[in-house]
């Protein structure tokens, strides 16, 4: 049987875009050698591991005796690593993938489909699997494949210490490119971790704080202004429908007022665009109030996201900072800022946008002047406090 090896380094060498000086350089072999074993000639038997390493191929593959192309191995692979249901079958999951690594030790998908049936497993079987687990990191943080590399961080971030989770965190991106989704598949890891390591009490709280973001993303949702002020009124309205689901006897835990804050002025913006004016005043005065109740907190201070304690699993969040708190004190940070809408200086902005003719029927009223000037009095204050962080703001 001819092997054809010249006719595959050639290929594999111009897939790779490189001339036959730069592959001899990086085998360390002469570029005479290279062009010998693309005119015919054969590598010496020794060399053949590192020729398969460095293009990424079986032996096999390089001599021309595999049985099955790469895309065909990969379909045959996943065949057997996808058969059946996902529960109950991680561990055969890790030995499919063992197997096809130990035949395959150059190819990088099998090492990543592994790192990905070791992460899944639960500690009591992840356990007998750490060793191979970290070296699976090793490996896919050396890939030039971006989801390779992002894989070994959210892998990496199971068996780090806890001194440095947050910091990987804050590394790892999302397939998804929304901000949101971020956040959310970086807590995902968290929860994923505590199961991982077998940490119940953990998890527990961050299924806690994955409720909160989820109510919270349906807060963050935003109606286009392009739909008109009547429309983008009753969008708001329904939103603001949420505050009564976490009021107690009519009081909204302070963790809320930011976001109901936001809400009504820009609810106020639209029915004054839809000619309701007071109505507008109504939610107008509510937002300002909403506002001052919360930059009255102090700065760190937890503050409940319902009153019985029940909802959250008790959870509070920091006033004004990226954490959530649970009851017995520990901080959970978040990886985007929570509050950044409600800011005063952004709440200064929003009222001050002159392209925005909605706010034009309260520009000129008193209250509406008045609530201006109480925002740039607060931020004058801030930063007369700026040494003073402890402070009350």
């Amino acid at each position: 049987m001819e092997l054809k090896i010249s006719e595959r380094i050639n290929r594999f060498r111009k897939n790779k875009n490189l001339t036959q000086e730069e592959l001899a350089n990086a085998l360390g072999v002469s570029a005479q050698a290279v062009s010998n074993w693309e005119r015919g000639g054969y590598p010496d038997i020794t060399l053949l591991p590192g020729i398969a390493q460095f293009f990424e191929v079986s032996i096999d593959e390089l001599l021309g005796n595999e049985r099955l192309t790469r895309e065909q191995l990969h379909k045959e692979f996943n065949e057997r690593y996808y058969a059946g249901n996902y529960a109950g079958n991680e561990e055969k999951r890790i030995m499919t993938a063992q197997e096809y690594h130990r035949k395959y030790p150059n190819d990088l998908y099998y090492d990543l489909l592994l790192g990905w049936a070791i992460y899944h497993a639960d500690c009591e079987i992840n356990k007998n699997y750490r060793g191979e687990f970290r070296s699976v990191i090793d490996r896919l943080s050396r890939s030039e494949n971006p989801y390779d590399i992002d894989s070994a961080r959210v892998f990496r971030c199971m068996v780090c210490g806890n001194d440095e989770l947050d910091a990987l965190l804050k590394e790892v991106k999302s397939t998804f490119g929304d901000r949101s989704d971020i956040v959310f598949y970086r807590h995902n890891i968290r929860s994923d971790r505590a199961r991982f390591n077998g940490n119940e009490e953990e998890r527990k709280v961050c299924e806690n704080i994955s409720d909160f973001l989820e109510d919270y993303e349906f807060l963050a949702v935003r109606c286009p202004d392009k739909y008109g002020p009547s429309i983008k009124a009753d969008f708001l309205k329904n939103k603001l429908r949420f505050f009564e689901f976490v009021e107690t006897d009519g009081k909204l835990p302070a963790g809320w007022l930011p976001f109901r804050s936001r809400t009504r002025l820009v609810l106020a913006a639209c029915l004054w665009a839809s000619g309701k004016e007071e109505e507008g005043w109504e939610a107008f005065e509510g937002g300002m109030a909403d506002l001052k109740e919360w930059t009255g907190t102090e700065i760190g201070e937890a503050l409940p996201l319902s009153f019985d304690g029940n909802r959250y699993g008790g959870l509070k969040l920091e006033s004004r900072t990226k954490a959530m708190i649970t009851e017995d004190g520990r901080t959970y940070p978040f990886y985007t800022r929570l509050y950044t809408s409600a800011d005063p200086y952004m709440i200064e902005d929003l009222l001050t946008r002159p392209h925005w003719a909605w706010f034009d029927t309260g520009r000129d009223d008193p209250r509406y002047l008045a609530a201006l000037d109480w925002l740039r009095d607060f931020q004058e204050e801030l930063r007369k406090r700026s040494d003073t962080p402890n402070g009350k703001n």
